[in-house]
C-alpha cells in the first residue's frame, strides 16, 4: 500500500513532505448503527454516522461521500495538488491535528482558468509568482486549525497545504517566547 511505498521508495530526506491521501479500507467493512451495512472509511465513525447518532436525519442533508471517506496524513508543507474531484459531491472534513491551509476557487470560469494554468501543481513554499496570483483569485483561502470542520463543493478547484506546527508551545526559560512545535497533520 501507500505506507509501504513511502518506506521502500521515498528517499529519507523527502519523507517529512510525504502526503498520504485518501487512506481507506481496500474492501467494505461491516458497520453498526443502522445508517449502512458496510463502508470503507478507516474512521471508527464517519461524520455522517456521528451526526446520525446525535439524532439528525442525515437523509435530508446535502450529499457527501462518507462511505469511502479517506484520511489524509502529512508533515509540514506536504500538500494535495490543485484539482477538481471526479465525483461531484461535497467535501466535508475535520482536522484532527496540525493546521490545513485550504484554497478554493469559484465554480465556473475561475475553476476552469486556474485548472488550465496550474492543474496538478502543489501550492507549497516557495510559491512562484503565478501561484500567488492564482491564490489572490481564489474565492476562499482559509487556515483550518485542529478541531475545525470544513465543507465545500468538490466541483470547485481546490488545493491544500499542511502547516505542520501546533500553536506556540509554553515559553522557554531562555527566551521567554513560545515556539511552534512540529506535528503531523491528520484530517478526514
Amino acid at each position: 500500500g501507500k505506507w509501504q511505498a513511502v518506506q521502500e521508495d521515498c528517499p529519507e530526506a523527502s519523507r517529512s513532505n510525504v502526503y498520504l491521501a485518501e487512506v481507506r479500507q481496500l474492501r467494505p467493512q461491516p458497520t453498526e448503527g443502522g445508517l449502512r451495512r458496510t463502508r470503507k472509511s478507516t474512521l471508527s465513525r464517519t461524520m455522517r454516522e456521528r451526526v446520525h447518532e446525535l439524532g439528525t436525519d442525515v437523509h435530508k442533508m446535502l450529499f457527501w461521500d462518507d462511505y469511502s471517506e479517506g484520511v489524509f496524513v502529512g508533515g509540514h508543507n506536504s500538500a494535495y495538488d490543485l484539482h477538481v474531484d471526479c465525483i461531484p459531491s461535497s467535501n466535508v472534513g475535520s482536522v484532527f491535528s496540525g493546521h490545513k491551509l485550504l484554497a478554493i476557487w469559484s465554480h465556473g470560469s475561475s475553476t476552469r482558468r486556474v485548472m488550465r494554468e496550474h492543474k496538478r501543481e502543489l501550492f507549497v513554499p516557495p510559491l512562484v509568482p503565478s501561484q500567488i496570483e492564482a491564490l489572490e483569485e481564489a474565492c476562499c483561502v482559509a487556515m483550518a486549525p485542529p478541531g475545525s470542520i470544513y465543507m465545500f463543493s468538490g466541483t470547485n478547484a481546490h488545493t491544500v497545504c499542511n502547516v505542520g506546527f501546533t500553536p506556540a508551545a509554553p515559553p522557554s526559560a531562555a527566551s521567554g517566547l513560545g515556539r511552534p512545535e512540529p506535528c503531523l497533520i491528520v484530517s478526514s
